[in-house]
């Protein structure tokens, strides 16, 4: 159940991630500037991905790790 858990947190961070790339261009601080502006944010939310997935899942992980540890003692 634990294997299970963590694959469908890494693919449910994945998602959150994903997820907050969308989120990027509306943001109300980048409305109303240039199209080269905005397309720097973007590109930056690209590279964003992967560490935020990273970041997300691990954050999971060790929330997980905490809650299986309060319930084997």
């Amino acid at each position: 159940m634990y294997r299970c858990l963590a694959i469908l947190l890494f693919f449910g961070s994945g998602a959150g991630s994903v997820y907050l790339f969308y989120q990027i261009p509306s943001l109300p601080f980048l409305q109303g500037i240039n199209e080269d502006a905005l397309r720097t944010a973007v590109a930056l939310a690209w590279v964003m991905i992967i560490p935020t997935w990273m970041v997300l899942f691990f954050a999971a992980m060790a929330l997980l790790e905490t809650i299986l540890r309060m319930l084997d003692s």
